[in-house]
């Protein structure tokens, strides 16, 4: 069984994370993934690595890029993991393919202005089946496909990270992973840092557009001692430095879901996130993690505290987490629930 996924562009992100590790899973059970990047017009094999497949011609429309990967690779399902193109992609591929056709919505469906949310409800008219990347899109979009499922990311870990956990700590550190951009709500944490008792040594991982911006406040804020900006790392440099924290933060303003908060959880890193609405799925208030308003710098410190201050409580919180969390985002699950959905599509 061949599948051929669809993405905007291939980039670092948490789609590309849920693609690429899902691919992987499904290979060892004998269900190939291929990747199309819509931008590149560039085909990624299993492994997500690029492959020739004889480049489509300068002249040839996205349309015609994608039927001409179908014909090459004997595709078998058509999995969209579109954004603002999802509509027009699918209603191509649906009148001009007999291919069965999945999407997987990526993001809630408030986090889009009033004509794109219609736009994506309306798109689902076009497929087999359609899936939430959370709970909560998969019951926002039932608006318009009543058995829309969710399959939540595959959160994978190297192995040997866990032992990391068992190292005493000389020092309480905090750790946030993500692009320095404004969804990610950096200045909440740390004005948060500021506001707390012992002002954490701090670790925000990643880069963007905001980073001088960043940069700037911390220095405002009189934290260039204690907060440090590494700037991107590749996965396994970043796991390693959230295995090695006290605690894990992500204040994100909007997530789809917050991979890397279910990753610090995987690893038993206590985790505090903003009350984005995916975040109910994984943090149950003081049992395997805390909640904040978004935006609300005080309330995150006074949490960030508490941790500091309430060591035993905290490391539990981490073990609860990360019981939750493996049993919920195995890959091997992930990847069986979409092989079964295939499966049934094709019979």
């Amino acid at each position: 069984m061949n599948i051929l996924a669809l993405v905007e562009s291939w980039g670092l992100g948490g789609t590309e994370k849920y693609i690429s590790t899902t691919a992987c899973q499904l290979a060892n059970i004998g269900c190939n993934t291929f990747v199309f990047d819509l931008k590149k017009k560039e085909i990624r094999d299993s492994s997500c690595l690029p492959i020739d497949t004889g480049s489509a011609s300068p002249g040839q429309t996205v349309f015609e890029s994608i039927q001409q990967a179908c014909d090459q690779l004997n595709i078998s399902i058509v999995h969209s993991h579109l954004y603002t193109s999802t509509f027009s992609i699918c209603r191509r591929i649906s009148r001009r393919s007999e291919l069965p056709l999945v999407a997987t919505y990526h993001l809630p469906l408030q986090q889009w202005n009033t004509w794109h949310r219609l736009r994506l409800g309306h798109s689902t008219r076009f497929l087999k089946q359609t899936i939430g990347a959370s709970e909560l899109t998969a019951t926002q979009l039932k608006r318009w496909a009543p058995s829309a499922c969710c399959i939540p990311p595959p959160i994978k870990i190297p192995t040997d990270l866990h032992l990391l956990r068992e190292r005493p700590s000389n020092r309480f550190n905090v750790v946030g992973l993500g692009r320095l951009e404004k969804q990610k709500d950096w200045p909440t944490l740390t004005r948060a840092i500021h506001h707390s008792e012992n002002s954490p040594w701090t670790t925000i991982i990643g880069d963007g557009t905001l980073r001088q911006q960043l940069q700037a406040q911390t220095t405002e804020l009189g934290l260039a001692e204690t907060l440090d900006l590494p700037g991107a790392m590749n996965h396994a440099s970043a796991m390693k430095r959230i295995a090695e924290a006290s605690l894990f933060v992500l204040p994100s303003l909007y997530e789809g879901f917050g991979m890397a908060a279910v990753e610090a959880m995987v690893l038993g890193v206590p985790v505090i996130t903003s009350d984005f609405p995916a975040s109910t799925e994984y943090i149950q208030e003081g049992v395997t993690g805390h909640r904040f308003p978004i935006g609300d710098h005080q309330r995150l410190a006074d949490l960030i505290q508490w941790h500091i201050n309430h060591p035993e409580e905290s490391r539990q919180i981490g073990l609860n987490g990360q019981k939750f969390a493996r049993e919920h985002y195995q890959p091997e699950r992930i990847a069986k629930l979409h092989l079964d959905l295939y499966k049934r599509l094709l019979t």
